[in-house]
């Protein structure tokens, strides 16, 4: 009984090694990718592969969210500036930006979105129409237009081969400065495109938002392309690698500041003087000067109101009936010689008003300050329908 248990044992042992040793040639370990969602890290910021990656590198990529910063940039370096930045562009900054890369610096710049000024392409000439067409004295037959690639081939000066990275959309069309090099696709406006200012390089790299956050920087070749734009034309690695993006809204009175300023010292001034005329003023009382003469007006304005308290409706009435008669004579002596009746009916087909509120103008009674401001009034547009 125990030789049979041991021959069963050494049996099982034999199936378990020959199926082991099958496993073991048939079958290998592979690393296996898989998508995990991002963690809070990633989520808080859309750069932190492209980070992890210049570190990894050699050279630590620094970023910057003060419009600031782009006023006291050290010399040399790389500075990769982000959309959403015409808010901070002033003349004077572009210049001190300019300044900066004919020094010798190296600027990585996204243009603006469709529809949005951008400083920076405007001093290169540059017209970012961000259309993926071909540019009309290129453009094919509707029915052979060449389709919307998903890639571009970006050669680099000095590098071993053609780096592809995905077709970015938007469209550039360089004026009267020409590139240094360019890239897209066949039959499409310029993607990229690269200048040479003074001592230093600008390249204009559409959608970087797009190519380089946290989803796909590892597609193609995203990742080489920046490294290869940065080893290229910033070879020295203590120089630094600076992003600024996500810039703040400037609040108002950091914008007038910046933009303003001129428009902010003459509103103070005007202020200032506007405030030192009506500010009292403390000191002896000054007397005060003897009654004037009164004018003719003021005397003819008193001699009305007397009048009007007196009762004299009637005499103020009767006056603007007669100055009324007097143009009615020179313009219509006809309806003027017209019994009260036909000649309120004539006025009234003439001027289009009511017969009788012309009767009651031209010949009634002044009972009442109502009645006599409006056969006033009567009278007034009448004379001026004449």
């Amino acid at each position: 009984m125990t030789r049979r248990i041991v021959w069963i044992s050494v049996a099982v042992v034999a199936f378990l090694v020959l199926v082991g040793s099958w496993l073991v040639t048939k079958f290998e370990q592979v690393p296996v990718e898989t998508w995990t969602p991002p963690g809070k890290e990633a989520q808080r910021n859309p750069n932190l592969a492209l980070e992890r990656f210049m570190a990894a590198m050699g050279r630590p990529l620094a970023r910057a969210d003060n419009a600031a910063f782009l006023d006291k940039l050290p010399p040399g370096g790389t500075l990769i500036l982000d959309n959403h930045r015409r808010a901070h562009m002033s003349p004077a900054r572009v210049k001190r930006l300019m300044a900066w890369v004919e020094g010798g610096g190296h600027l990585i710049v996204a243009p603006e979105l469709p529809g949005v000024e951008d400083p920076v392409l405007a001093f290169f000439q540059v017209d970012c129409s961000c259309k993926a067409d071909p540019p009309r004295e290129k453009r094919p037959a509707k029915d052979m237009r060449p389709p919307v690639p998903k890639t571009i081939d970006v050669a680099i000066p000095n590098t071993p081969r053609p780096l592809k990275i995905d077709f970015p959309g938007s469209s550039m069309n360089p004026g009267n400065v020409p590139p240094d090099w360019q890239a897209g696709a066949p039959g499409f406006p310029d993607q990229i495109l690269h200048f040479r200012h003074g001592a230093g390089h600008v390249t204009m790299v559409p959608g970087f938002s797009r190519l380089f956050d946290n989803r796909n920087i590892g597609r193609y070749d995203h990742a080489e392309f920046l490294w290869a734009l940065v080893e290229a034309y910033q070879p020295d690695r203590a120089r630094p690698v600076t992003l600024v993006s996500r810039l703040s809204i400037p609040s108002l009175w950091e914008w007038l500041a910046d933009s303003a300023w001129t428009a902010l010292i003459s509103g103070t001034v005007l202020i200032a003087l506007w405030l030192w005329r009506v500010v009292p003023r403390f000191g002896p009382v000054r007397p005060e000067p003897e009654p004037a003469r009164r004018e003719i007006g003021e005397h003819l304005r008193a001699v009305g109101r007397y009048v009007w308290r007196q009762g004299g409706l009637e005499h103020w009435l009767e006056a603007a009936r007669e100055s009324f008669r007097k143009r009615l004579a020179l313009r219509h002596p006809a309806i003027l010689a017209l019994p009260p009746a036909e000649q309120a009916a004539a006025l009234a087909e003439m001027t289009r008003r009511p017969a009788t509120l012309i009767a009651a103008a031209l010949h009634g009674p002044a009972a009442s300050p109502h009645a006599f401001t409006q056969a006033l009034r009567t009278l007034y547009k009448l004379e001026r329908t004449l």
